[in-house]
């Protein structure tokens, strides 16, 4: 399933992107048609996925064996939903930091 996320770009630059998962990759594509780079992430390559989450928004960073993605997820995503596509497709790769009780 789709999520939108806000990829930084930059250090002080966010854009809008899809992050998705197809198969045992991880897809982080523009969310509008510009010239932004399309990213795949093959389970082989990736290292760990983390969230964390706040009370007022999440974050995820995705680390890679040479890139490291950091970004935040749209305050309207089923956190529970990604949380559970993540940790049945990625499992111990895949931390959940910072956890509300």
């Amino acid at each position: 399933m789709p999520y939108n996320v806000k990829l930084r770009c930059g250090f002080f630059k966010t854009q809008p992107y899809v992050l998705d998962i197809v198969g045992k990759q991880i897809v982080l594509y523009p969310k509008h048609d510009n010239d932004s780079e399309k990213f795949v992430i093959d389970e082989d390559e990736l290292n760990t996925i983390s969230i964390i989450k706040n009370k007022n928004f999440a974050e995820f960073e995705i680390k890679t064996q040479s890139v490291l993605y950091l970004g935040s997820l749209d305050s309207n995503i089923n956190l529970e939903e990604l949380l559970c596509d993540f940790t049945s497709i990625f499992g111990r790769k895949f931390i959940i930091n910072g956890r509300d009780s």
